[in-house]
């Protein structure tokens, strides 16, 4: 399996991707013609046999976008959705030249010219072309590469800086993709690689222009922001580093998806089929029916609903808290000896109804009970969030008793064991916990740190700067 970083994005499915496949992962593909060193016919798939093949430039065999798999090991983006059984768009991770390919958001050129990712870097904007398969922009129109935008450079486009670029970020001199997701304006393949959850494409275009799902107007998880842990601008009021690139983006909330951010299903919501829904306000025991999540007609995703009962894990307000304007006006939740709640309890006792997950944010529980230091939560407890488990990880409605080891379900970065990518197939609720990056760090290399929301220490320091907080997690304090 070849899998290399865009140019230097860090993918957060290269560490699985290496531990699935033992395959040594590159970065710097660029447009240079060569394999990188520790490739080719003498290298090994980790199970002694070379898996060569002169179809594939380092000698290895993967699967394109859409292809069948049985793991992530069998994909090109590294990436094998549990639920499909079929490979998916990875942004973190980019296919070298040679290797087959569905669209050009695969290659770490940015370019597939008859289905395999060319060895040069996509023509830029405005530059001579023969092809539309050659242009960064996918359309070739009278002998020049048409631009898909003129508002910003789209991605695989050489840039100056930041500002230039569609994505917010210029790396090694191309605008690259900063998060696990392509920002709003930038280009797509398909509604799976855009943080707004929309892709609009001409009939018969190969790139369109990531947008907005309606429904809200705050910014999905993924989208690129400016504040120090408390932004407005996210719908998970969280604002933190990409442990990939070190650019801060709107973090994916823990647990279940709270009011306002992108579903597929109503099961991805909180409050939704199959998670704590709360009691009806006042009602002394009546639950709450299941929240939806409103996809509109013929889209792909749609933004979990907001609802004025607020259900478990939903975003709540917090006294003591500046940060957002929603209610503390969550749903009654379970009251630990299996009472039933006073009228009003949740307005009269915020903090014992609303508070704060690993990731700072804060969150409607799903029991009513205020985690104090030293409270120990044990595992297997019902939860909607990490705010339910004191901090520990909330996978599949359960408390973990610790951090979740590679191989084990995640919702965000923070369930992993520190050092460990959480490994999410586009459009999922959940995925799995990677592998160490070969090296440590995010990058992959220099001292192992820790994402957004995991454990630090003096041996585990926090990636990219982040601070780590008296609580021992790495996380922009939410105030």
């Amino acid at each position: 399996m070849a899998a290399y970083r865009h140019h230097t994005i860090m993918g957060m499915a290269l560490a699985l991707a290496a531990a699935v496949a033992a395959t040594a992962v590159f970065g710097g593909c660029g447009s240079e013609d060569t394999p990188p060193p520790g490739s080719g016919p003498d290298a090994s798939d980790g199970d002694g046999s070379s898996g060569f093949d002169a179809s594939s430039p380092d000698g290895r065999v993967c699967t394109p976008v859409d292809g069948a798999c049985a793991g992530d090991g069998d994909c090109c983006s590294a990436l094998c959705d549990s639920a499909t059984k079929k490979c998916a768009t990875n942004l973190g991770v980019c296919s070298p030249p040679g290797t087959a390919c569905a669209g050009p958001t695969e290659c770490c050129t940015f370019s597939c010219v008859g289905g395999k990712c060319s060895s040069q870097q996509c023509t830029a904007d405005n530059a001579a072309c023969t092809a539309n398969e050659e242009c960064c922009g996918g359309t070739c129109e009278g002998g020049t590469c048409k631009a898909l935008t003129t508002a910003c450079k789209s991605r695989g486009n050489p840039c100056g800086g930041n500002g230039d670029c569609c994505s917010k970020y210029c790396d090694g001199g191309f605008c690259s993709a900063p998060s696990f997701c392509a920002q709003n304006g930038d280009a797509c393949t398909s509604d799976l690689e855009c943080c707004g959850g929309s892709c609009a494409k001409a009939a018969g275009a190969t790139l369109g222009l990531c947008g907005a799902v309606a429904g809200s107007n705050c910014a999905p998880a993924g989208t690129v922001c400016t504040g120090d842990g408390c932004d407005n601008f996210c719908c998970s009021l969280s604002c933190g580093a990409s442990a990939a690139t070190g650019v801060k983006i709107c973090q994916p909330p823990s647990g279940c998806k709270p009011q306002n951010e992108l579903c597929k299903i109503s099961e991805d919501c909180c409050g939704g089929p199959g998670h704590p829904t709360g009691r009806v306000n006042g009602a002394g025991g009546e639950a709450n029916p299941p929240k939806t999540c409103t996809v509109p007609a013929g889209a792909t995703f749609g933004r979990c609903d907001f609802l004025q009962c607020l259900r478990p894990g939903d975003v709540c307000k917090m006294s003591g808290l500046s940060c957002g304007g929603t209610s503390n006006n969550c749903c009654e939740a379970n009251l630990p000896d299996g009472g039933a709640p006073s009228p009003s309890f949740c307005n009269s006792n915020p903090e014992a109804c609303c508070s704060q997950d690993a990731l700072g944010i804060p969150r409607c529980r799903a029991v009513n009970f205020k985690c104090e230091p030293g409270t120990v939560v044990p595992p297997g407890q019902t939860c909607a969030t990490s705010a339910d488990c004191c901090g520990k990880p909330c996978v599949n409605n359960k408390c973990e008793g610790a951090c979740v080891p590679t191989g084990g379900e995640c919702t965000v970065a923070a369930d992993c064991c520190s050092g460990l990518p959480c490994v999410v197939a586009p459009g999922a609720a959940k995925g799995t916990c990677g592998a160490a990056p070969p090296g440590g760090g995010a990058d992959g290399g220099g001292p192992p740190c820790a994402d957004y929301g995991q454990q630090c220490s003096a041996t585990m320091p926090c990636c990219n700067g982040v601070p780590c907080s008296a609580a021992g997690l790495c996380v922009n304090i939410i105030r």
